[in-house]
């Protein structure tokens, strides 16, 4: 399904605040992706993910303010970056470039009314970001202003860590995201996002943290899954069930406090 299509199924299916995926949209027409996105009534929440797969300083920066120019052409606030490894031998020089890197492209990110954040991934996938847990990252990013640089935080990557629960009032202030899916600890696809109740991952336990520390930011549904493919419409109708059943909990939470 290219992007217009699955653009006209979540608008048919009334999702009108949706995270756009960079890699569907870069090689695209951004006036047209623009006018569609208008003529359908949809408001983009954030891009993601840029930087993901570059294999050099150079590459992950070009990527990266490519993305962030896209982003600030479709009114979008916050572009979802991933911390790669750009082919470095070591996690130090990594961590060196991408510090490097992002001072080099926060300037045009102002410029465009961008903001950066950094999503790390779970350890599995290594050789796609040197940044696999909150607490480092929370680290990393210290030295810049949360108005320009924050981070994501993704349940499926971030769940296993015992040290979460207790960094978490640390590194509200710089979360621009929340990633909801659950995961049912299948080995022949470990990357495979399941629907809430479907997995392991304690959810609702984790949404009761994020409340009782304040967190007011956005939380975002990524279902992605290969099960769902030849049938996204129905996807589609039991997220949107499980969409209200997370505002329900929000609010009871939020009410209890």
């Amino acid at each position: 399904m290219n992007f217009y299509s699955a653009m006209e199924l979540l608008k048919e299916k009334k999702f009108n605040n949706v995270g756009l995926f960079y890699k569907s949209i870069k090689n695209e027409d951004i006036n047209t992706v623009k006018m569609t996105l208008r003529h359908l009534g949809i408001n983009p929440i954030n891009l993601s993910a840029a930087g993901i797969g570059a294999r050099s300083y150079t590459a992950w920066v070009e990527d990266v303010l490519k993305a962030i120019d896209i982003a600030g052409s479709l009114g979008i606030k916050d572009l979802i970056v991933i911390a790669s490894p750009m082919g470095c031998d070591t996690k130090e020089t990594s961590l060196r470039h991408l510090r490097k890197g992002i001072k080099e492209v926060l300037p045009f990110a102002e410029e465009r009314n961008v903001r950066l954040l950094i999503e790390p991934l779970h350890p599995i996938m290594i050789n796609y970001s040197v940044l696999t847990n909150m607490k480092e990252s929370l680290s990393f990013i210290e030295e810049f202003n949360p108005s320009q640089v924050g981070l994501v935080l993704d349940l499926f990557h971030q769940w296993w860590d015992d040290n979460l629960a207790e960094c978490l009032p640390l590194i509200i202030p710089y979360i621009g995201c929340v990633q909801l899916s659950d995961w049912n600890g299948g080995a022949s696809n470990p990357l495979e996002r399941n629907l809430f109740g479907e997995g392991i991952i304690p959810i609702s336990s984790y949404i009761d943290l994020l409340t009782k520390n304040d967190y007011r930011g956005l939380f975002e549904i990524e279902i992605i899954s290969d099960s769902w493919k030849d049938d996204r419409s129905k996807m589609l109708n039991i997220i949107s069930e499980e969409l209200a059943n997370i505002k329900e909990l929000i609010f009871v939470l939020s009410e209890n406090k």
